[in-house]
């Protein structure tokens, strides 16, 4: 059985969902932000015959989020259930081994393997020039934001929602280094709990690739939140990526799967 989840789950939602906290860092960021009453965000639940609850499924903007403590999904029935509800996203999240899952279903004209890796405080080997200005966006930095972030290639496809971005900045967690008045690289949090922050939209602009700067940003964005006692989780499939992430201390712990219509 599949229904909407309430305030009233969320004991039940919450001891599921930390079972896998590191996969499951997305829906529980949304829970602690919006609740379960959002015009942004809503929390489904599949159960038994008994009341136990076996996957969730969330939908964020237009990304929908899947989740399981298991490796089986019942994608088909999540499936038939979206479509009958008249439910619209474009954009599938989740570890590969569920989202794959989707794959007999649905169309997706891009598909993003990426390697899910954390941060600990006692791996982090930061790569900081202390000669660069690392600083928190605000929000007069936002269409510069969004027009860096879809200029990079390996994001083509993505849906970068611009409430969104605005709300990453009002919580202080959008990074840049300014070079010529213009953003030349940048690093947000784009989703935290109580334990976890997500580092995301990692990027820097063609002309200044191969200068450091992302590194430097990824290491100062990444020291904030490990300061504040969170663990640092991102996700990458660019190699040249990974190399940098590895080396400030980013070890993998599984394979996350963003898929597109």
């Amino acid at each position: 059985m599949i229904r909407r989840l309430t305030a009233e789950d969320h004991q039940q939602v919450q001891d599921f969902l930390q079972q896998l906290p590191t996969f499951a860092l997305f829906l529980t960021a949304d829970i602690e932000k919006y609740g379960y009453e959002s015009s942004v965000f809503t929390i489904w639940g599949i159960f038994s015959h008994t009341q136990e609850l076996l996957h969730v499924f969330g939908k964020y903007y237009n990304t929908l989020v899947v989740y399981s403590n298991t490796d089986h999904y019942p994608a088909a029935e999540v499936c038939a259930f979206l479509s009958d509800q008249a439910i619209k996203y474009d954009t599938l999240v989740g570890r590969s081994i569920l989202a794959e899952q989707f794959f007999a279903h649905l169309s997706f004209t891009d598909i993003y393997r990426n390697y899910y890796c954390e941060l600990k405080p006692e791996h982090f080997t930061p790569l900081i020039n202390e000669q660069l200005n690392v600083t928190k966006a605000d929000l007069s930095h936002t269409e510069a934001i969004l027009k860096l972030l879809t200029s990079i290639e390996e994001f083509s496809g993505l849906d970068f929602q611009e409430e969104a971005i605005k709300t990453y900045i009002s919580d202080g967690g959008v990074y840049l280094l300014r070079e010529n008045d213009e953003i030349a690289s940048l690093a947000m949090c784009s989703a935290r709990t109580e334990r976890l922050a997500n580092i995301g939209g990692v990027c820097t602009a063609k002309p200044y690739r191969q200068r450091g700067y992302a590194s430097t940003v990824v290491s100062t964005i990444s020291q904030t939140y490990l300061e504040q006692g969170l663990i640092c989780c991102l996700s990458y499939n660019n190699p040249a990526a990974g190399a940098i992430y590895h080396r400030i201390g980013y070890q993998p712990v599984g394979h996350m799967i963003v898929a597109r219509k």
